[in-house]
């Protein structure tokens, strides 16, 4: 039995800030006039009407996947983005989904999308908390994704996390817990069973029979008991977010554990993650923020997919 151990540890922190300048300082009485707001999705550094772009883009906000229980957040697409397929690679705890956005693109190179998550070009999401993303956006033609250039072509995924509201202090709790079992079982043969036909196969072709009291063997050991067992998952997540006219927050902490039902006391899923994002207006032309993420991951397994798993 091959046994696969595997720990990762990540950290992202960004330090952004933004200054308008005002050419001209005049000052006029104006009419406030009632305007219609309109959806806007992202798309690159910029937005657009989401009545312009409804095919070429397709949009998931947080509040349609805030309940689904997936172990890793890029899951949470199947099914919820037109031109999107997500394949699980295997039943492994911790095991990533292969996307593919509008098919494959190309035979001899990588056919995985291009993720982005706060305007930073990633290499996936697994590492990222799912409570903690405001919307995904997937961007699946030419026109909407040439900013990103020639990576663009597999499509693009944009992932925005949560910020802070001004307003009370927000504090949230999610949580869930779930076992799992395999479904059904191969209704096999007992060793008594097993010796009794396997002497009469002898017999049938003119040979002794291999075991002379098959009544001897009794049940034996059922293997598929000794393979198979019953699988954990409990995830449980806290934020606390709030602010005020000058500054905001968004601070989160999340601990995602499962286990497997093949062979569960090696075969587990652990990720510990953390987030903070704050923005600051300093004065009228100078707001600076920042975004910080930390996730820690360990996983042990068998070898899936494999003759020798």
């Amino acid at each position: 039995m091959n046994v696969r151990i595997s720990r990762s540890l990540g950290m992202v922190a960004v330090l952004y800030f933004t200054a308008n300048f005002s050419a001209q300082n005049t000052t006029k009485d104006t009419l406030q006039k009632e305007t219609k707001i309109e959806e806007v999705v992202m798309i690159g550094y910029g937005t657009q009407k989401k009545s312009n772009v409804t095919g070429a883009i397709s949009s998931i906000k947080a509040s349609d996947i805030e309940n689904i229980p997936a172990g890793k957040p890029e899951q949470v697409l199947q099914g919820r983005a037109a031109g999107v397929n997500v394949i699980t690679n295997s039943g492994q705890p911790g095991s990533s989904a292969t996307i593919r956005v509008r098919g494959i693109t190309s035979y001899y190179s990588n056919n995985d999308p291009l993720w982005v998550v706060d305007g930073i070009v990633v290499d996936g999401i697994g590492w990222l908390n799912q409570s903690d993303i405001e919307s995904i956006e997937v961007l699946k033609d030419g026109a909407s994704s040439a900013i990103y250039g020639v990576s663009a072509a597999r499509g693009v995924i944009l992932v925005t996390t949560k910020k802070g509201k001004k307003g009370r202090l927000n504090l949230s709790y999610n949580g869930s817990y779930g076992t799992a079992r395999a479904s059904r079982k191969l209704d096999l043969l007992d060793a008594t069973q097993y010796a009794t036909i396997l002497n009469e196969a002898y017999v049938n072709g003119g040979q002794n029979p291999v075991f002379q009291n098959p009544q001897s063997l009794g049940k034996g050991t059922d293997w598929q008991d000794v393979i198979f067992g019953t699988g954990e998952r409990s995830n449980h997540e806290i934020s606390i977010s709030g602010g005020n006219e000058k500054s905001t927050f968004y601070g989160s902490f999340g601990y995602f554990d499962q286990t497997g039902i093949v062979m569960s006391d090696i075969s587990y899923y652990k990720r510990l993650t953390g987030r903070l994002n704050s923005t600051h207006k300093l004065t009228d032309w100078l707001t600076v923020g920042q975004t910080f993420a930390y996730t820690h991951t360990k996983s042990q397994g068998i070898n899936s997919n494999g003759e020798f798993g």
